[in-house]
């Protein structure tokens, strides 16, 4: 009875280990834009809810309003949305590309 009250502690640690590896945390690289059809990180952490997000992005003395996409599943993405707009202008050179 003494190694039982040991061994199940034990196990529960183990278990708790292992447990936090097998959990997928969503970070803000998650967030793309998507421009000519390539997909660049977002430079805009989208938070909240409500309105759409999108990022302003300066491209050839042009700038242009591009939505924001989050990654919902490998290779999955749909619009994201945010509680505070973000009206500041990015350069195009700035952004860095979605490596597969």
């Amino acid at each position: 009875m003494k190694q039982f009250k040991f061994i199940i502690p034990m196990l529960a640690f183990v278990l708790a280990i292992g447990m936090s590896f097998a959990v997928e945390h969503k970070a803000t690289g998650d967030l793309v834009l998507e421009i000519n059809g390539v997909k660049y990180h977002s430079p805009v952490d989208c938070q909240g809810q409500g309105e759409d997000c999108t990022a302003w992005i300066s491209k050839d003395g042009d700038v242009q309003e591009i939505q924001v996409k989050r990654e919902t599943s490998p290779g999955v993405y749909e619009e994201a949305f945010t509680s505070v707009p973000n009206t500041t202008v990015y350069a195009f050179s700035s952004l860095i590309p979605v490596t597969p």
